[in-house]
């Protein structure tokens, strides 16, 4: 990847960021990961506990509102967010 971020950096010299990214790719990964590890563990528990008190009937009920105020909250949170 190094040889390739020198190439695309002498040819792009204004896309110094998304090069260096490229050039450190495993720290760029490692960080994603770091970021993402968090929010999959928790909505792992949730659906796991989710699964644990519901029957099929009920989750077949209420699993949808469940995704649909997953997303709520992330609009709402995100508007709180630039708000605040």
């Amino acid at each position: 990847p190094h040889a390739l971020a020198t190439n695309l950096a002498d040819i792009l010299p204004k896309l110094a960021a998304p090069i260096a990214i490229i050039r450190n790719w495993s720290f760029s990964a490692f960080y994603l990961f770091a970021e993402l590890w968090g929010s999959v563990v928790l909505s792992v528990l949730f659906w796991g506990q989710a699964n644990a008190v519901m029957n099929v009937n009920e989750a077949k009920k209420y699993y949808p509102l469940f995704g649909l105020g997953a997303n709520v909250a992330l609009l709402v949170a995100g508007s709180f967010m630039a708000w605040a």
